[in-house]
């Protein structure tokens, strides 16, 4: 079935959400652009001090409508927005990034994967906040970027392994653990 082409993480659609932040002038106008690579400094925050956070939400087909519909999106930008106000980046009104989210998800609707077999599809929506300050040094970041990919996907239920120890620890006192930012998953792998 065509669908299965798709694996989670590894495919994107033609398109992605941006926007940037600026102490001086505040959030820029929203931009969906094409899919690629981003430009910043070298020496931009999230690079050296970790300044990232991101988030990620389930758009499904509503089988009634044939419509996209999120999955806990109002608990998916409250999560988001805890973890981008724990690492001090700047924040955003989610009321205004809900339209700005729906309108890059109607833009590549067609990316929904189809299977002959019934096997429900979604894209996965991927938002992350990054510090993009251009000097060193560790601070409240004066320049910041948002952006939200989408990776159209399965719900492929698979058996997974998992690797239990007692000195590996995703949270410390004082530490990340309830919050998605940068490198709170990497080093458990």
């Amino acid at each position: 079935s065509q669908g299965y082409k798709y694996k989670w993480g590894q495919t994107f659609t033609d398109h992605m959400l941006s926007i940037d932040y600026t102490l001086e002038n505040g959030w820029a106008k929203p931009q969906i652009i094409p899919y690629g690579p981003m430009k910043f400094a070298t020496t931009a925050m999230c690079l050296h001090y970790g300044m990232s956070a991101y988030e990620g939400s389930m758009i499904v087909k509503n089988i009634e409508t044939d419509s996209p519909q999120a999955f806990r999106l109002d608990e998916t930008l409250k999560s988001f927005q805890d973890s981008c106000e724990h690492l001090d980046l700047p924040l955003f009104d989610a009321t205004e990034l809900i339209p700005c989210l729906k309108e890059l998800i109607n833009l590549d609707k067609d990316w929904f994967p189809e299977f002959d077999d019934g096997t429900p599809s979604q894209l996965n929506i991927r938002m992350t906040h990054l510090g993009v300050d251009r000097e060193l040094g560790i601070r409240t970041p004066k320049q910041s970027r948002i952006f939200a990919i989408v990776n159209p996907t399965s719900l492929v239920r698979k058996t997974i392994s998992i690797q239990c120890t007692s000195n590996v620890y995703k949270n410390w006192p004082l530490g990340h653990g309830s919050f998605r930012v940068a490198g709170n998953l990497g080093p458990l792998m």
